[in-house]
């Protein structure tokens, strides 16, 4: 259960509250951290209303040569393995 809905049901029960003043100020309307929030046009979100490092047509930084998430591409991944052997042996 998350702090806000813990909070309506206290104030539901009639419960006083204060309003939370250490409330980061990062945050959007939307509830979103501002930089990441489409509806406010954050600064990561691209002209394609993605995230800017997982932009397919961007071709964003986490994005690799084969279009896929470099953390998901089984190539890119045996690739890596390989290289990590090398500097073993």
């Amino acid at each position: 259960m998350t702090k806000a809905k813990l909070v309506e049901i206290l104030r539901d029960m009639g419960e006083e509250i204060p309003d939370d003043e250490s409330a980061p100020k990062n945050k959007s309307p939307h509830g979103k951290v501002k930089y990441t929030c489409k509806e406010c046009g954050g600064k990561g979100i691209c002209e394609h209303n993605n995230r800017k490092p997982y932009c397919k047509i961007s071709r964003g930084s986490q994005i690799c040569e084969h279009n896929k998430r470099k953390a998901g591409c089984n190539v890119c991944q045996r690739v890596n393995i390989l290289k990590k052997k090398q500097f073993v042996d």
